[in-house]
């Protein structure tokens, strides 16, 4: 009996080792599920985390795009409206030098003319002094041709 008993408290030992040894594989096994369950998770999440910064990346780059675009529209509509400027300014210029060449023109024709007037007025006057000069040679002449013939009777 002790035998018996012997075996009966070996066993309810065994067993109870048995339980042990049990409920801790259990429980390591259950820790090494839940272990990989969150290092699985904390996969997902960084990866999770790493589309998000791929995404927020894309939407920076996008973002950059946008204004890089706007800022060269910006840069075309300028250019376009320099070149309209300077363009416009170019064709004042060039209406300014044709007119003065038209008024540079005009003026020398009208000083010309001047010219022309200043010569005929002085040919006038030459004419004038001259003829008054003829008049005064011929009435010298003629007084002195008088004078001749009234000697000449008196002698």
């Amino acid at each position: 009996m002790r035998q018996e008993h012997a075996r009966q408290v070996a066993a309810r030992l065994i067993s109870g080792n048995d339980t042990g040894l049990l409920s801790m594989c259990m429980s390591a096994w259950r820790e090494a599920v839940l272990v990989s369950r969150h290092e699985l998770e904390r996969e997902n999440l960084n990866g999770l985390h790493q589309m998000a910064q791929d995404q927020i990346e894309e939407v920076r780059r996008e973002h950059a795009r946008h204004i890089a675009a706007r800022l060269m529209s910006g840069n075309d509509s300028g250019m376009l409206q320099t070149a309209m400027q300077a363009w416009r300014e170019a064709i004042v210029i060039q209406r300014h030098e044709l007119e003065k060449e038209s008024l540079s023109a005009l003026h020398k024709e009208a000083q010309d003319q001047i010219e022309e007037v200043r010569r005929e007025h002085a040919r006038h006057i030459a004419a004038r002094l001259l003829m008054g000069n003829d008049s005064g040679l011929l009435q010298t002449c003629m007084s002195a041709w008088r004078e001749a013939i009234l000697i000449q009777r008196h002698e």
